[in-house]
């Protein structure tokens, strides 16, 4: 195990970064989003960057997808709100 592994998965693309501590090697990538499974936008980043999972001694993972949503639903109620007021 020599892997510290980092993925987001955001709107359109999962990204991650993996550092190597033997190495010193740091690799990035990206691939598109699954929504039906986003663990299959990690898994297509490992495999494009040739990253062997069980060689991660931490891996971590974060979206912003809940956040993206909240914020555009509180924008489309505001623009909602703001119309109804003016009439």
């Amino acid at each position: 195990m020599s892997l510290i592994i980092a993925a987001d998965t955001g709107g359109t693309f999962t990204d991650l970064a993996a550092f190597d501590l033997e190495t010193g090697v740091l690799a990035s990538t990206k691939a598109l989003t699954t929504y039906e499974d986003l663990v299959n936008g990690v898994m297509n980043c490992l495999a494009k960057a040739h990253i062997d999972l069980p060689r991660a001694e931490v891996a971590q993972f974060a979206t912003t997808l809940v956040i993206n949503t909240l914020d555009r639903q509180s924008t489309r109620l505001n623009s909602s709100h703001s119309q109804q007021s003016r009439m």
